[in-house]
C-alpha cells in the first residue's frame, strides 16, 4: 500500500516528495511580535525557508489541519520542518540555532537569563495584546484595516459589516490575559532600562533576550515600516504615546538593534 505524505505535505507545507531542508516553511503574521521573534532568529542564522502570510480567521482551518490541531488554540508562527511543526517562537529559534550558522543567540553562560527575559517579554506582549484588540474594536477604520490585512480583496466588502464580530472572535481566542492598562509594559520597560544601563545589549552581545525585548516595544511604538510594514490605520492602534515619551531611550535602543542586526532572508 502506498503511504500518503503527512497532512502538512499534502497542503504544501512540508515533507512531500523531493522535500529537502531548504524548503522549510514559516507561516506567520508579519506584524506579530511573536512571528517577528521567530523570523529574526531564522534570518540571523541564515536559515533558508519559504514564508507564508497567515490570514486571520480564513487561514485557521488550513493551519489546524496542517498541524493536526483540532481543539487547541491555532496560533502562528509555525515552522514546518520535515515532519515537525514547531509552534513556539522559542522552539523555532532553537531550531535556527541548531541548523543555522553565525553567532549564537543562546550563549551557555547566559542561557537561563535569556529565557527569563524571553518569558517576561511573552507575558508583557500577551497583556499588551488585550489593550491592542480593545483599541482596534473601538476604531472602525482600524477594524477595516484588520479585515484588509487578512481577507482577499474580492471578499472585503462582504466582511466589513461583520468586522466587530471578527474582532470579538479574536478577543475570545486570546482571552485569559488580564486587561492590559500599560502596567505590565511599563514594569518590563523599567526592568529593561535598569538592566541595560546604557549598554547596547543585555549580555555580552546580541542574544534572543535582546530580540524579545525589541519586539515587545512594538506595543509602545512600532518600528519603522522598512522592518515591519503597518497600515497607518493600525499603526496608531499599536502606539502608546505616553509610554513612547517615557521610554524614548529604549525605542532608540530598539531602533539601533534593528539597524545593526535585523537582516532579512532572501
Amino acid at each position: 500500500m502506498t503511504r500518503r505524505p503527512p497532512v502538512g505535505a499534502r497542503l504544501g507545507f512540508a515533507g512531500g516528495p523531493g522535500y529537502h531542508r531548504a524548503m522549510r516553511k514559516l507561516v506567520a503574521l508579519h506584524y506579530s511580535p511573536w512571528s517577528e521573534k521567530a523570523r529574526w532568529a531564522l534570518d540571523h542564522h541564515g536559515v533558508a525557508y519559504r514564508y507564508e502570510e497567515y490570514k486571520i480567521l480564513l487561514g485557521e482551518p488550513k493551519l489546524r489541519l496542517a498541524t493536526q490541531n483540532v481543539r487547541g488554540k491555532a496560533t502562528v508562527p509555525v515552522l514546518f520542518d520535515g515532519r515537525e511543526a514547531l509552534s513556539e517562537c522559542w522552539d523555532i529559534a532553537q531550531r535556527a540555532e541548531a541548523v543555522g550558522r553565525g553567532v549564537t543567540l543562546f550563549p551557555a553562560a547566559h542561557r537561563e537569563g535569556v529565557r527569563r527575559w524571553h518569558e517576561r517579554g511573552q507575558d508583557a506582549c500577551a497583556l499588551a495584546r488585550v489593550r491592542l484588540v480593545d483599541t482596534i474594536r473601538e476604531d472602525s477604520d482600524a477594524m477595516r484595516a484588520q479585515i484588509d490585512a487578512g481577507v482577499p480583496r474580492p471578499l472585503r466588502g462582504l466582511m466589513y459589516p461583520s468586522s466587530p464580530l471578527v474582532m470579538a472572535w479574536f478577543a475570545r481566542k486570546h482571552a485569559g490575559a488580564c486587561p492590559g492598562d500599560g502596567a505590565a509594559l511599563r514594569d518590563t520597560c523599567e526592568a529593561l532600562r535598569s538592566e541595560l544601563n546604557g549598554r547596547p545589549y543585555l549580555f555580552d552581545g546580541i542574544t534572543f533576550a535582546d530580540i524579545s525585548m525589541a519586539v515587545m516595544l512594538q506595543f509602545v511604538e512600532p518600528v519603522a515600516d522598512r522592518f515591519i510594514a503597518l497600515d497607518p490605520r493600525l499603526r496608531r492602534a499599536w502606539q502608546d504615546p505616553e509610554l513612547a515619551r517615557e521610554y524614548a531611550d529604549l525605542l532608540e535602543w530598539r531602533d539601533r538593534l534593528y539597524a545593526h542586526h535585523r537582516l532579512r532572508s532572501a
